[in-house]
């Protein structure tokens, strides 16, 4: 199964907001990486969620996620990141990669948070996700 990672890069990518490894980075962002561009990250979130007594059936996992748009304006990055906030927001019960995912979640509108060392804009989004344990 794949990671929460390249999942989210896939719903991104099908929705047609951003690529995977053109402008599109989940984990780090590459010193190459085009200045309008989205990475995503993954941190702690609550312990996954036992269903039905524990260890005889599928468990819930809860990562969270963080979108980070950067762009040359503050527009572009806003732009992008609200892209993938649309995107990701109406995620419910879909499968992708073959795991399923029973919400996506918003924790946050999209929101600005400076610039980088490059002087580009920086705009992120924070996400709860639920999802089938691996």
């Amino acid at each position: 199964m794949a990671n929460v990672l390249s999942d989210i890069a896939k719903l991104l990518d099908d929705a047609g907001v951003a690529t995977p490894a053109v402008d599109l980075f989940a984990g780090i962002r590459p010193g190459a990486a085009p200045n309008d561009c989205l990475v995503i990250f993954e941190y702690q979130g609550p312990a996954a969620e036992e269903t039905f007594g524990a260890g005889d059936s599928p468990s819930v996992a809860r990562p969270n996620i963080q979108v980070a748009g950067r762009g040359k304006t503050y527009v572009a990055a806003r732009d992008l990141t609200w892209a993938a906030y649309e995107a990701l927001r109406v995620v419910v019960n879909a499968e992708v990669n073959g795991t399923m995912y029973q919400r996506i979640a918003p924790t946050s509108q999209p929101f600005g948070i400076g610039q980088d060392a490059k002087n580009l804009y920086l705009v992120v989004c924070n996400f709860a996700v639920w999802k089938d344990d691996e």
